[in-house]
């Protein structure tokens, strides 16, 4: 749907370099890699500051673009369904997924945290708005669940994350 023409070969070659770039920047010990503590807890805060500053982008570009008529319209279906990706679908992959991570060794009160704390809507939102920028159809509705998505992560989720971590025993206790 874009300009130019797509090539397989190219796409795979661009694939494999993400993945093999991701593979060692992940076990940069393994490959001797060193860093000092000083040095990746400020790598660590950049990467926090850095995606909170997307996060704030994406969602301030997704609001210019959000037919705000249609969100009301459709505000308490767009509610429900979020809900359920909350409640439901988000749970069910985060189990999934670090259920068998045997040596990450995830307790169960860190996968409850993991449900309701997980870095959500960046990504869909950025789907949202490459589907109204090449005019999709119903790309409008998708962009309006998806804002109301990242209204409730940021009003329900966001403040109750901290006090979530503290009753499931998870926060650590700084000297």
């Amino acid at each position: 749907m874009g300009v130019g023409e797509f090539s397989l070969a190219a796409a795979l070659l661009t694939v494999l370099q993400q993945a093999a770039l991701g593979i060692v920047l992940g076990n940069k010990d393994a490959f001797g890699f060193k860093i000092s503590h000083a040095e990746q807890q400020r790598l660590d805060q950049f990467v926090t500051t850095t995606a909170f500053i997307m996060r704030l982008f994406i969602f301030i570009l997704l609001g210019t673009q959000v037919d705000f008529r249609l969100m009301n319209l459709y505000l308490v279906p767009g509610i429900a369904v979020v809900a359920i990706f909350m409640a439901v679908a988000r749970p069910v992959a985060v189990f999934c997924c670090a259920l068998p991570d045997r040596r990450a060794r995830w307790s169960r009160n860190e996968m409850l945290c993991m449900c309701w704390t997980r870095e959500t809507g960046v990504i869909p939102a950025a789907l949202a708005g490459i589907l109204l920028a090449i005019k999709a159809p119903g790309a409008q509705l998708i962009a309006s669940v998806m804002f109301v998505a990242i209204l409730m992560t940021i009003l329900i989720q966001a403040p109750t994350a901290r006090w979530l971590a503290g009753k499931l025993a998870l926060l650590e206790i700084r000297k």
